[in-house]
C-alpha cells in the first residue's frame, strides 16, 4: 500500500485482464436497456423484492452480455457491497452483496431496502453522471453478480467539512436526521438534491478522496 492509500500491484489470480474479458466493457446504462428494454421497471407489481431480484440475475446472465468469473481468492479490500482488487489505473469491484435502496416509509422517514440489479445498475449510471465516474459493467460472477470497472482515484481521506462543502457546491441539501431511520453506519450519510429529485446515502469518509484535482 502507498502511503496515499492506493494500491499498485496486481492480484495474482482472479481479475487478469484475459479473464476479465479487457475489450468487454459497457456504461451500467447501456447494460439496463439491453437486458430489461428501454423503460425497465425497479420492481414488478405482484412480485416479492426477492423474486425480481433473483429473475434480474437470472435475466443478466442469459444475456450473454458479459463472461462469467470466478470470485476472487485474494483481493486488496473488502467493504459492505464489494470485494476490490486493485489494477493499477483501474479498480476492479464484485459484487457479493445486492446493496441498498433509499425508501421512504409510512412516516415519511428516510429508510433503505435491498436494490434489485436494475437499481444497481441505475446507481452506477447516476454516479456517472452525476459525479463524472466511469463505472462500466465487465463481467458475471458464478453466483451471478455483476462485476465493474471503476479508474483508480489516489489521495488522502477528506475531512467531514470537506466532504460538506463538495456537497453542498453539488447543489445536495443534508437530509435532516430526524428524518433519517437508517442502519446506524449510515445514519447522518443521506443528502436530497432537490433538482434531480433524488437521495445519496452513505456520503462518508471512505467513499472519498482529497486528490490534486479537489475531493471527489
Amino acid at each position: 500500500m502507498n502511503t496515499d492509500g492506493s494500491e499498485d500491484r496486481q492480484p495474482q489470480e482472479a481479475g487478469s485482464k484475459d479473464e476479465l474479458g479487457k475489450s468487454i466493457s459497457l456504461l451500467p446504462g447501456d447494460v439496463a436497456q439491453r437486458v430489461f428494454g428501454p423503460n425497465p421497471q425497479g420492481v414488478e407489481i405482484a412480485k416479492s423484492r426477492q423474486e425480481v431480484i433473483q429473475r434480474q440475475r437470472k435475466d443478466l446472465l442469459e444475456s450473454g452480455l458479459f463472461p462469467t468469473v470466478p470470485f476472487p481468492s485474494t483481493y486488496d479490500a473488502r467493504g459492505t457491497e464489494h470485494t476490490v482488487c486493485f489494477q493499477g489505473k483501474i479498480v476492479i469491484k464484485y459484487q457479493h452483496k445486492d446493496g441498498w435502496i433509499p425508501i421512504l416509509d409510512d412516516q415519511k422517514k428516510l429508510k433503505v431496502e435491498p436494490a434489485t440489479p436494475l437499481q444497481y445498475l441505475r446507481r452506477l449510471d447516476l454516479q456517472n453522471t452525476l459525479f463524472g465516474d466511469d463505472a462500466r459493467i465487465i463481467a458475471i460472477t458464478r453466483a451471478n453478480r455483476l462485476v465493474s470497472s471503476q479508474p483508480t482515484l489516489r489521495g488522502l481521506q477528506p475531512s467531514e467539512n470537506e466532504i460538506r462543502d463538495v456537497m453542498q457546491e453539488g447543489g445536495w441539501l443534508r437530509v435532516p436526521m430526524e428524518s433519517q431511520d437508517l442502519p446506524h453506519q449510515l445514519m447522518g450519510s443521506a443528502w436530497w438534491h432537490p433538482d434531480e429529485e433524488l437521495v445519496l446515502v452513505d456520503a462518508r469518509k471512505p467513499n472519498f478522496k482529497k486528490t490534486d484535482y479537489g475531493t471527489l
